[in-house]
């Protein structure tokens, strides 16, 4: 009869079995790891893209950036923070892809609000600020040019405003910046967004890594993902939402074209009202000539008679002395000839001073309605400057 042998694995097999599944399981861990994470890179830029379109959004309505969420409700919380959780709520972003998301806005404060650049003024305060004081020229004669009174209005001029203030300032880490991997401020931004990696990375107890769990701080948007860091950051500086808000075109309008439009145009009024007081001299210079000029033709014409009586006196005195004195009538006779003259030429001198006279008074007749007209054009360009900042220019 014919023995059948049965054998199972050994020990050495079933071991080496159970490493093989092992190193399996590692390797299918390690990939699902890294897919999962490659699913984050690509789908963040989206999802960060779509915050960002909000937020420009929100600037463009209300003049300002939102302030952050820093109860977690998705309302914004303006106490003064700069950085906490994108607010949902305030912004209408009812996405889950965007809970968590860390998100900074820059917050400079002055009780100036010429130098305030805090561009998520509390609304609890204000809507926002209003910080644009454009060059107006006004009155008669035309001050030296300097900023108006705040106007009062609010609106996107002074958000742009702000954001010039903004770029302005040195770079801080005690204001809203970027560092590098290394934890040096590269510059302020207006505003950034970070969202978080699938594990915590740099092992900090936070799923944000490095800067991007500092107080004020974000990583550089340009940091790649390493070993110890797995976030993806969104930062916009000042310039770039300055070109996006358009605000070059809407400053260069609304605190030169116009302002200076309505200063050039104070200032013909304030030439036109000059040149309105020298006719009036010159009205007066001649009334001035025709009165003299008539007075010397009263004083010539008197001089006639007098010449006149010369003559008789001088005619009397020859016949008294037999002739001796007859040169005196030629002397009397010239003086009745020289005083008729001066009759006549006093009586022309009147007459050109009457004409002058006539003609400065009709110069001030016919600009009477240029100088209406120059205050009338004054008064409606400084209108449509101020009207020009009171505008909702988005």
């Amino acid at each position: 009869m014919k023995r059948h042998s049965s054998h199972g694995y050994t020990l050495i097999e079933l071991a080496l079995a159970m490493v093989v599944l092992g190193m399996v399981m590692v390797m299918v861990w390690r990939f699902g790891v890294t897919a999962n994470q490659r699913m984050v890179e690509i789908e963040a830029p989206p999802a960060l893209t779509a915050a960002d379109q909000a937020l420009v959004g929100y600037a463009a309505v209300h003049s300002r950036l939102p302030c952050p969420d820093t109860t977690g409700d998705g309302v914004q919380d303006c106490g003064g923070n700069a950085v906490g959780n994108l607010p949902l709520v305030t912004l209408g972003l009812m996405r889950a892809d965007l809970r968590g998301v860390r998100y900074g806005v820059f917050r400079a404060a002055q009780a100036d609000p010429r130098l305030d650049a805090d561009l998520a003024a509390s609304p609890a305060l204000k809507p926002a600020l209003d910080r644009f004081a454009p060059l107006i020229a006004m009155g008669h004669p035309v001050a030296v040019l300097s900023p108006s009174p705040l106007l009062g209005n609010i609106n996107g001029i002074d958000f742009c405003t702000a954001l010039r203030l903004g770029g302005a300032l040195a770079a801080s880490n005690t204001r809203l910046h970027v560092q590098d991997a290394a934890g040096a401020t590269l510059k302020n931004v207006a505003y950034a967004l970070a969202l978080p990696g699938a594990m915590d990375a740099d092992n900090n107890a936070n799923l944000f890594d490095g800067a991007n769990a500092s107080a004020t701080g974000f990583a550089s948007p340009a940091r790649p993902i390493d070993t110890t860091y797995d976030d993806v950051v969104l930062a916009v500086d000042f310039s770039q939402m300055f070109s996006r808000m358009s605000c070059a075109g809407i400053l260069a309008a609304a605190s030169h074209a116009h302002a200076n439009t309505a200063s050039a145009a104070a200032i013909l009024q304030s030439a036109f009202k000059d040149y309105d007081v020298q006719l009036h001299l010159a009205d007066e210079m001649a009334q001035a000539k025709v009165s003299s000029a008539t007075a010397g033709t009263f004083s010539a014409a008197a001089g006639i008679p007098k010449a006149g009586a010369t003559i008789a006196i001088a005619i009397a005195q020859s016949l008294l002395s037999m002739g001796a004195t007859s040169p005196t009538i030629a002397i009397a006779a010239t003086a009745v000839a020289f005083n008729a003259a001066a009759t006549i030429s006093a009586g022309v001198a009147l007459g050109l001073a009457i004409d002058a006279k006539a003609i400065s008074a009709q110069r001030i007749v016919d600009f009477a309605p240029l100088l209406t007209d120059a205050g009338v054009l004054s008064t409606s360009i400084l209108t449509h400057a101020l009207a020009a900042d009171a505008a909702e220019i988005y």
